[in-house]
């Protein structure tokens, strides 16, 4: 450093003109092949001139590594920023796929439980038409008993007019009800007539086969 304070700027930084005439005296007297410039300054230099030149190329060396250095740290940080915002992005594009992706399913089984409701309804509908068919069956069933019972009644009333005439014309009846159970009475009675005719009739009939066959035997001996 105390060398360095020593000299003078143009000593630490020699100019063009100084190297050039270096390089043309030393030409003149040697006859040789010219030097570069560099090497014809540091061959007429003292030590000290040639250690602080080596120190500044040393330093421009390390002030471009540190700039280099500033340079990739600045690109280093940008490619970080970079691909932060790449992951950031990577993990929205993931949650909104994971989102998508419960949206599809959940429109899916809405789809099916939407399916499955309108196949029940449909089973429903299909079994409530079917019971509204029975019911109108059986309306229409009502109906027409409905029909022959106001028909059978119509005929019944010519019979109801006739017992009410026999309850007022005979005294033995006070009400229409005495002649209708005197009338089962009779018709229970002749019923079991009927029937003590019909076994009568049989007998009837078996005595006379008897009668015959014992005819016919009789007939058989004289003969």
């Amino acid at each position: 450093v105390g060398l360095k304070g020593s000299l003078t700027p143009r000593e630490l930084h020699p100019g063009p003109c100084l190297v050039e005439g270096m390089a043309t005296g030393l030409d003149g007297d040697r006859g040789t092949i010219p030097k570069h410039p560099q090497q014809l300054f540091f061959d007429n230099v003292n030590p000290a001139t040639r250690l602080l030149e080596k120190r500044r190329q040393m330093y421009e060396v390390q002030d471009a590594l540190e700039n280099q250095k500033a340079r990739f740290a600045k690109e280093e940080e940008q490619f970080r920023k970079k691909e932060e915002q790449l992951r950031v992005k990577d993990l929205h594009l993931q949650n909104q796929l994971v989102k998508f992706n419960k949206f599809l399913q959940d429109n899916e089984a809405k789809r099916r439980r939407s399916e499955t409701r309108a196949h029940e309804e449909a089973a429903q509908i299909k079994q409530k038409d079917e019971e509204i068919q029975d019911l109108e069956k059986q309306l229409q069933d009502s109906k027409a008993t409905c029909t022959k019972l106001e028909e059978e009644k119509d005929r019944n009333m010519k019979y109801e007019e006739f017992l009410e005439l026999v309850k007022e014309t005979c005294d033995d009846y006070a009400e229409i009800n005495e002649i209708v159970e005197r009338h089962s009475t009779l018709e229970t009675a002749n019923t079991d007539l009927a029937e003590i005719q019909t076994e009568s009739e049989t007998k009837i009939e078996e005595l006379r086969g008897e009668f015959q066959s014992y005819k016919k035997e009789q007939e058989m001996e004289m003969m």
